[in-house]
C-alpha cells in the first residue's frame, strides 16, 4: 500500500507469480468487509488497484488479499 498512512489516493500493489483468481477486501478490526477492492481472475504480474478509503473513518484497518491457495493481511491507518 503506498503512501502510508492511506491518503484518497493511495494504492494496493499485487504481484501474481501466475494467473490467480483473488479477492482484495479492506476489512475492519471487527473482521467486517467494509470496501470490495476487486475480485476475479488477474494475469501475472504487476497490478495496481486504487484503494477506496473515502467515508471511511479514521481508523485502523486490514488489507485482505485471498487468492486460491493463500491469504495476506497488511494492516493500514487512515489518519483523520
Amino acid at each position: 500500500v503506498y503512501p502510508h498512512p492511506v491518503t484518497q489516493r493511495s494504492v494496493v500493489t499485487v504481484d501474481l507469480r501466475r494467473e490467480e483468481h483473488l479477492e482484495l477486501s479492506v476489512i475492519d478490526l471487527f473482521g467486517d468487509v467494509r470496501r470490495h477492492i476487486t475480485t476475479g481472475i488477474r494475469t501475472e504480474g504487476m497490478h495496481e488497484f486504487p484503494l477506496p478509503v473515502q467515508g471511511l473513518p479514521a481508523g485502523v484497518y486490514v488489507i485482505r488479499l485471498q487468492w486460491s491457495d493463500g491469504m495476506s493481511h497488511t494492516p493500514i491507518v487512515i489518519p483523520r
